[in-house]
């Protein structure tokens, strides 16, 4: 009952943008859906770790967590959401060979769950051009299943 908890404080904590204290309580959560072998749990308790590490700037965390919670997700729109921050995560750390196998992964699950949503975001993310996000001009990935959503403008606009 209380890795249930922690995950959905864990979660209301991501959304106010207080990714540390989210990351604390969802790595109790993880450890203890672990012991208790609440394996729905742990999967969210581990994307919702994945997201709190991401905006944290920890994206090799993120990319492990991402990578982890994968085999959990059997829900096509749940594993495109999780394709998708994957693909976000690589690409900011300049792996974009991998961001983009990531990115076509996404849009092939979105386009099994119907979401078009999900289909429009990794589109969005495939079509922009891969640049590192410390270079100037750089624009931010649109998402949703990091919740790092924002209007992209092409540079110089």
């Amino acid at each position: 009952m209380r890795a249930r908890f922690l995950t959905s404080r864990g979660a209301a904590r991501i959304r106010l943008g207080r990714y540390r204290e989210a990351a604390e309580d969802l790595e109790e959560a993880l450890f203890l859906s672990r012991k208790e072998r609440l394996k729905e749990v742990e999967a969210l308790a581990l994307h919702n770790l994945a997201i709190a590490r991401h905006h944290l700037g920890e994206l090799a965390e993120a990319v492990r967590l991402y990578r982890e919670v994968l085999p959990l997700k059997t829900a096509p729109l749940s594993r495109a959401y999780t394709l998708l921050s994957l693909g976000e995560a690589l690409s900011y750390l300049g792996r974009f060979l991998e961001a983009k196998k990531a990115l076509l992964q996404a849009k092939e699950e979105a386009w099994a769950s119907g979401d078009y949503r999900a289909m429009g975001y990794t589109l969005l993310n495939l079509a922009r051009p891969p640049k590192a996000p410390h270079l100037p001009g750089t624009p931010r990935l649109l998402t949703g299943g990091s919740g790092i959503v924002g209007p992209w403008k092409p540079p110089g606009t």
